[in-house]
């Protein structure tokens, strides 16, 4: 599910300590909120960490044709004839 990581609260802005590097001196620094952190579905395979085997169309075979014109059916080496494969968005893990 989408949310924070670890359940906490976020904290109110100005609650947030940022140490300077130098005094007096403009610049610019990026620090992390606690507990604002989200963990996102995958938008692409919504969250399964798998998406249809583009080689197979998803049917988990494909057809093979031999010297002489004839047709069969075999076994989708890609994806192992699971029509599946690892999203390669978030690698497998759905987030």
């Amino acid at each position: 599910h989408d949310g924070p990581v670890d359940g906490g609260t976020e904290p109110d802005l100005w609650d947030v300590v940022c140490h300077p590097t130098q005094d007096w001196a403009e610049h610019e620094v990026t620090t992390k909120v606690p507990h604002s952190e989200e963990v996102k579905t995958c938008h692409v395979c919504h969250g399964s960490g798998t998406v249809s085997c583009d080689r197979c169309g998803g049917s988990g075979s494909c057809t093979e044709t031999d010297n002489d014109g004839n047709s069969r059916s075999v076994t989708c080496h890609s994806c192992n004839g699971s029509g599946r494969k690892t999203d390669p968005t978030c690698e497998g893990s759905g987030k």
